[in-house]
């Protein structure tokens, strides 16, 4: 979920006239962004130790 402060912020940055496709684009990164917050402030993050061995797993 992203909060409406943040879409208007994102759509006070383009010009007059915008491609959907744009808008479409920003505000998928926005929401990844809000998303990623609320997992940092629940603490479901991963040491750096933890993330290079998911990632090693991943070329195994």
């Amino acid at each position: 979920m992203i909060l409406k402060s943040r879409v208007l912020e994102a759509v006070k940055t383009f010009d007059d006239e915008i491609e959907i496709d744009e808008l479409l684009e920003r505000l998928v990164i926005l929401n990844k962004i809000s998303e990623a917050e609320r997992q940092i402030e629940k603490g479901a993050v991963l040491t750096e130790e933890e993330a290079d061995k998911k990632i090693n797993g991943w070329f195994k």
